[in-house]
């Protein structure tokens, strides 16, 4: 049930994010409908909103059904706790944000950055790379490794046990690389800015060993997001000229909390909904 939502979550957001990038792409009329749509108050950022939201109402109710049928684990409850705090101050920092003068900012200037050296463009970017810091490590790099070198958890050992409660699925790690996959290919403003698409191209090659060698962890749902994987890896190919002008990273912020939203889900409702069905 967690993986069929979404995933279908996912695929209509990846649908309306292909669309708006073809209608800029093909069109000259709306060519600037793309770079629109990233500005800040408008249907990116309010879906970042909307998002954290539904996150913090997921931890919410988890903490509350967990306590209604008496299955509460200490270890989730304190996570939970943390994940229900945490975007509910990101949420009420998003709303009440001032509003911008979208004539003002029509256009997005990527010559500013062009000259800035590695420590310059890490303290001017340095949310945008915590973020994408954090999902390649824990979402990505590590459970991929993990489970390419068979390596094992000893239960036994309370550090063990804790990362195997909230160990992600590789339906997780797929939606992180999508993720991950939309950044501009090419044109980027400063030499330092492809070492993000360096890390996807490292965590690229990683899934793809993954999936010849253990393909009995992929199974429909798993395929189906390889598949919008690989449409936007084209997509993205042939439009990044249109990225790399455009404030993409709303996107990506909305693709990276729809991972993690069903990340949560995973180890809040998994144990509770096999529970229920046993």
């Amino acid at each position: 049930m967690i993986k069929i939502i979404s995933s279908g979550i996912l695929f209509f957001f990846v649908v309306f994010v292909f669309l708006g990038i073809l209608v800029s792409e093909t069109t000259q009329a709306f060519s600037q409908l793309f770079f629109l749509l990233c500005k800040s108050k408008i249907a990116y950022s309010l879906m970042i909103k909307m998002l954290c939201f539904f996150i913090f109402i997921a931890g919410l109710f988890y903490l509350f059904v967990a306590h209604y049928r008496e299955k509460e684990d200490f270890a989730k409850n304190i996570l939970a706790s943390c994940v229900c705090i945490f975007f509910l101050f990101i949420f009420i920092y998003l709303v009440s944000l001032p509003e911008e003068n979208y004539i003002d900012t029509l256009h997005f200037y990527s010559y500013g950055i062009m000259y800035l050296d590695f420590f310059s463009l890490l303290d001017l970017n340095f949310f945008e790379i915590l973020v994408a810091g954090f999902f390649y490590v824990f979402l990505l790099f590590l459970p991929c490794v993990f489970l390419l070198f068979n390596w094992h958890f000893d239960i036994q050992k309370s550090l063990h046990n804790f990362a195997l409660k909230f160990f992600p699925s590789i339906n997780i790690c797929i939606m992180v690389l999508i993720a991950s996959a939309f950044q501009p290919y090419y044109d980027k403003a400063n030499f330092y800015l492809y070492i993000d698409f360096f890390l996807f191209i490292i965590a690229l090659v990683i899934m793809i060993f993954l999936f010849f060698k253990k393909k009995f962890l992929f199974d429909f749902y798993e395929y189906t997001n390889l598949l919008i994987l690989i449409f936007l890896m084209l997509l993205v190919l042939s439009c990044s000229d249109i990225l790399a002008k455009a404030n993409y990273y709303n996107v990506r912020y909305c693709l990276y909390l729809i991972a993690f939203f069903s990340w949560c889900c995973e180890w809040m409702f998994g144990d509770l909904i096999r529970s229920e069905n046993a």
